[in-house]
């Protein structure tokens, strides 16, 4: 599993409290590395041979972050909600989409919702979460 910290001080935190302890009610043993850098397999007594600048990845201020996707993944509508009123909400601002696809699952129904640019998707997405829809609640996401 991959973790994300907000900062330097938590990832090493981290690493210090749980890299070489042993699994509860097992025999194995976590090992933490550091996305970017090489495995290293190390013996039973071997030390670490260098150190690691943990702020190259997990600076403390959050880099700006600007999305590449044009589409946004909804859900949270009703499966009889016609594909014209959720285009309909999601260019109530101004935004172009530039089409729509709903996937009609009978108990979990979900739409793409693609549009010219990725400044809308992401503003659809800021902006229509958690957006209540008659008697639902919409769930946008940009998608990955």
């Amino acid at each position: 599993r991959e973790r994300v910290f907000d900062n330097s001080e938590s990832a090493k935190r981290a690493i210090d409290r749980f890299d070489g302890q042993r699994l509860e009610g097992t025999d194995r043993t976590i090992k933490i590395r550091i996305a970017g850098t090489p495995r290293v397999t190390r013996g039973r007594d071997s030390k670490p041979t260098q150190t690691f600048d943990f702020s190259s990845v997990c600076p403390k201020s959050p880099p700006h972050w600007k999305p590449t996707r044009t589409a946004c993944y909804v859900t949270g509508f009703d499966v009889t909600l016609p594909k014209r009123v959720l285009r309909d909400v999601f260019e109530a601002s101004g935004r172009k989409v530039r089409n729509v696809r709903v996937i009609r699952r009978q108990h979990a129904p979900y739409a793409f919702v693609n549009f010219f640019n990725n400044e809308d998707a992401a503003e659809a997405a800021a902006t229509l979460n958690n957006y209540d829809l008659g008697n639902c609640t919409l769930t946008v996401r940009i998608q990955t």
